[in-house]
Parts: C-alpha cells; sequence; structure tokens
C-alpha cells in the first residue's frame, strides 16, 4: 500500500492478487468508518481519504481466497 502516511486529501493504493469482494477501513478501535471513493483496478484498489481525522486506521480487503490487512496512518493536510 502507497503511500503510507498519506494525507487525508490524498488517496492511497492497495495492491493484491485477484478481486476484491469487501473493503472496508476501521479505526485504531475496531469501528468501521464509511468508505465513499474507491476505485477498483487489476490487482488493486485505489482509495480516496478525504475527511479521515488524522491518526491510524486498518484497511481490511476480502478477496474470495484472503483476507489483506494493512495499517495507514493518515495525517491532516495542513
Amino acid at each position: 500500500m502507497y503511500p503510507n502516511p498519506a494525507s487525508n486529501y490524498d488517496e492511497v493504493t492497495a495492491l493484491f492478487p485477484g478481486k476484491a469482494k469487501r473493503i472496508s477501513i476501521k479505526n485504531i478501535a475496531g469501528k468501521e468508518v464509511a468508505l465513499k471513493n474507491f476505485i477498483a483496478q487489476p490487482g488493486g484498489v485505489r482509495i480516496k481519504l478525504q475527511n479521515l481525522a488524522s491518526g491510524y486506521y486498518w484497511l481490511i480487503i476480502q478477496t474470495s481466497e484472503n483476507i489483506y490487512t494493512n495499517k495507514v496512518l493518515v495525517l491532516s493536510k495542513q
């Protein structure tokens, strides 16, 4: 996943094999955060981080074969 850390005006790209069946973002406490803007692409997905507060989040991508989890740090853009 890149970039990491990212600003809350950026988008991150996560690369993984297969096709995503479900994508979610959870805050560090495990509460799911609304995921509004993402673009599926072959072998990955691009996710806009607009309106996320600064902090750590878990990006969880589920395919038919696996579940991929990655921690991302979101920073407020100054």
